[in-house]
């Protein structure tokens, strides 16, 4: 083979899981946030506005690129990606529902966060690998 070993069945599951996430997201934001966030800042928006997707974030990604890496078995990186999948997803949450349309850049900004962030937790290690990489104790 060329090094790519065939995604076990629990493979699937992460990329069900993740794919659910994602579109579950995207959903959110045009049925119950409005749609894409458009429009200016009519006026600056507050610090925490700011500062609460971008720790979200940036927690995610920090178990997506720190944590999950050095985990070997296939089993136990299951609930780090599901707390990243949340995290990233709550940075969203958090522009869709809590940003009010007074700061639309901020809105876009904050979703297009969420976004990079969901889709930054593809579970791509699934795919790579010997076969027996993802069975060790």
């Amino acid at each position: 083979m060329n090094g790519r070993s065939a995604p076990p069945a629990q493979a699937l599951v992460f990329w069900i899981i993740w794919f659910a996430i994602l579109t579950g997201f995207v959903m959110i934001q045009f049925f119950a946030g409005g749609g894409i966030p458009t429009g200016k800042e009519l006026d600056p928006a507050p610090l925490w506005m700011k500062v609460i997707p971008v720790v979200l974030g940036t927690a995610a990604l920090a178990l997506r690129f720190f944590l999950l890496p050095r985990i070997k078995a296939l089993p136990g990186k299951l609930p780090p990606m599901i707390i990243g999948l949340a995290l990233a997803e709550a940075a969203g949450i958090v522009g869709a529902f809590l940003i009010d349309g007074r700061h639309g850049a901020t809105r876009l900004t904050v979703f297009l966060l969420a976004v990079v962030c969901i889709i930054l937790q593809a579970p791509i290690y699934t795919l790579v690998g010997r076969p027996d990489d993802h069975y060790q104790r």
